[in-house]
């Protein structure tokens, strides 16, 4: 589920600015998929797959 954007990231198209603020992103995305949690990755895969994959919607 987060294969298309966490390639994008190791391809250099994407990028995270570090704070404090992300710091516990950061970290859940470092251990992920073998991570206690997974929230998080989930969260952005939902939305990369919104803004990427779908078709935009044509209102006539």
């Amino acid at each position: 589920r987060a294969n298309p954007w966490i390639a994008r990231i190791d391809a250099g198209k994407v990028f995270l600015a570090k704070g404090t603020w992300n710091a516990d992103f950061i970290d859940e995305l470092s251990l992920f998929p073998d991570g206690r949690h997974d929230d998080q990755v989930d969260a952005v895969s939902l939305a990369w797959e919104m803004t990427y994959k779908n078709k935009p919607i044509l209102i006539a």
